[in-house]
């Protein structure tokens, strides 16, 4: 299996769990946010955050890198599945 393009750090990973937690509480089937870029990150990065029938996905995105990392989220594990580069 490869590597992500975007390696998600804690702080994020549980950004992205308490989001997933709000999102089933409120029925909510999908929620996407973004961080801008910074002096360590230059690129803007884009987080879709999708409910499934038995999971959740997610898909990192870095629109001028033109890559896509993608997620299943299932029993609040994050599991990396696979890259695309455009």
């Amino acid at each position: 299996m490869g590597k992500p393009y975007y390696e998600l750090d804690q702080e994020t990973r549980h950004i992205i769990l308490e989001l997933q937690k709000k999102c089933i509480e409120l029925n909510l089937g999908n929620v996407s946010f973004h961080y801008y870029p910074t002096r360590t990150q230059m690129e803007e990065t884009e987080f879709y955050l999708t409910e499934y029938k038995e999971y959740w996905e997610l898909v990192v995105k870095q629109r001028w890198a033109k890559t896509a990392d993608i997620y299943r989220i299932k029993d609040r594990n994050i599991t990396y599945c696979y890259s695309e580069k455009d």
